[in-house]
């Protein structure tokens, strides 16, 4: 038996009604003109314009269900990704020098609705836009991954510092 390598990629859509249930990569859901509704063994949530939810490997279940077309664009990121440019954040040159292949815990983020600031608005609507003319194989699609993943994580540090103040 192998072991199904993941990749990082995007889903682009646009739909007035829709159904999924299944596992899902680590990954960042934004709709336009609509909202979609989400259920995981996290909770309930709803997705709608200038708002994102960031979603944990595992099961949910999303359904749109909206009297206007609904542009869906959905960021999923391969295992290991979030810790490989964590790690790329934290540790020295020397260190990722030295040790390339070291095993890194994995990182639980906060699920829920967050709201976009301008600075995730524009990376993504400058990704949702070059998505045409990017190739999927090249260094510049890949960096988009990396600076959508470098806001999540730097997003996670605050929701964590937020909490631990509480």
């Amino acid at each position: 038996m192998t072991i199904k390598e993941s990749t990082n990629f995007i889903l682009h859509a646009k739909s007035e009604q829709f159904y999924w249930e299944g596992n899902g990569q680590l990954s960042i859901k934004t709709f336009f003109n609509g909202k979609a509704h989400y259920r995981t063994n996290k909770g309930f949530f709803a997705v709608e314009e200038g708002r994102y939810l960031l979603l944990n490997e595992g099961e949910y279940t999303i359904s749109i269900d909206e009297p206007n077309v609904v542009e869906s664009f959905c960021i999923f990121f391969k295992k290991g990704f979030a810790e490989e440019v964590f790690r790329s954040l934290t540790d020295t040159n020397n260190q990722l020098l030295s040790d390339p292949l070291k095993d890194i815990s994995s990182i639980g983020f906060f699920e829920k609705t967050y709201h976009k600031n301008n600075m995730l608005s524009s990376q993504l609507d400058n990704f949702r836009h070059s998505l045409n003319s990017l190739d999927t194989n090249s260094i510049g699609y890949e960096e988009h991954f990396h600076m959508i993943m470098h806001f999540i994580l730097n997003e996670h540090v605050n929701t964590y510092k937020e909490m631990e103040s509480l």
